[in-house]
């Protein structure tokens, strides 16, 4: 019976891997092992748990390189290199390096780290500290030119103008000078 935990039966470590094996083959014999490898790219890609499948062949002087990269889900440190195979049939040429390589594969989108928050009473200081002066400012000042204007008028008016003051000028300005108070 499966642990609780681990419902699919892997092992606890069991996650995305990235696996891959280099050859580097004498010119000479390079088509006759892109034959072999392209038969053998066939049956991994077949293989349960590849998500990703990679191949580059490149010349390098006197020999050729191929490489094949696989994203394997599922795979614990201890399961087996599903190249390993294929890596010691490479091997036994004598005309072939080969090399297998494993690693945990990197999240797509990392977690970006998390960033402290103010308490809320210093946050709401803050505002206060911008909002009330700037709206008895505003009232007093646009009284001559709100004074014949309906209340809803002369109050959204105050309103667009303290909005906007506050959030491109104030709070910008008073979080820079008071960060050293807001993050203790």
């Amino acid at each position: 019976m499966p642990d609780s935990s681990n419902t699919l039966g892997k092992a606890p470590d069991a996650e995305a891997r990235r696996v891959s094996l280099s050859l580097s083959v004498d010119e000479a014999h390079a088509a006759r092992i892109a034959a072999t490898l392209t038969e053998a790219m066939a049956e991994l890609r077949q293989q349960p748990g590849v998500e990703t499948f990679e191949f580059s062949e490149k010349p390098d002087g006197a020999t050729r390189r191929f490489r094949i990269a696989l994203g394997v889900r599922d795979m614990a440190e201890s399961d087996a290199n599903p190249l390993d195979r294929l890596a010691a049939e490479m091997g036994a040429d004598p005309h072939v390096t080969a090399s297998t390589a494993q690693c945990r594969a990197k999240p797509a989108n990392p977690a970006p780290p998390a960033q402290k928050v103010p308490a809320f009473w210093k946050r709401w200081t803050v505002s206060m500290i911008a909002v009330y002066p700037a709206l008895i400012g505003l009232v007093y000042g646009l009284s001559p030119v709100t004074a014949n204007m309906p209340k809803p008028i002369s109050l959204f008016i105050v309103a667009l103008l303290l909005t906007g003051l506050n959030a491109r000028y104030l709070v910008p300005f008073l979080n820079r000078h008071l960060q050293g108070w807001l993050f203790k």
